[in-house]
């Protein structure tokens, strides 16, 4: 995988937990995929989802997730979050 940075690795990682949680395959979440108007989650929604996301990477991102509307927003939290 050269070429690849751990960034790289960890958002296809946060793309496949994403998608698991959602049945959605990980190339249809884009940066610009709004968790609301594009695949219409509700609250209990998006909590399970960050659940996973939590799990996955042994974070906590209860401080960040008001935030989080769209992938994007996930990835910069998520980025943010997990060492380098």
């Amino acid at each position: 995988m050269e070429g690849t940075t751990v960034n790289d690795l960890d958002q296809e990682r946060l793309r496949a937990v994403c998608a698991e949680v959602l049945g959605a395959e990980p190339d249809e979440l884009t940066p610009d995929t709004d968790f609301e108007e594009d695949l219409n989650l509700d609250r209990e929604d998006l909590a399970d989802l960050i659940v996973a996301v939590e799990d996955a990477f042994s974070i906590s991102l209860e401080d960040g997730i008001r935030a989080v509307h769209t992938m994007r927003d996930l990835e910069t939290l998520v980025e943010d979050l997990v060492p380098a």
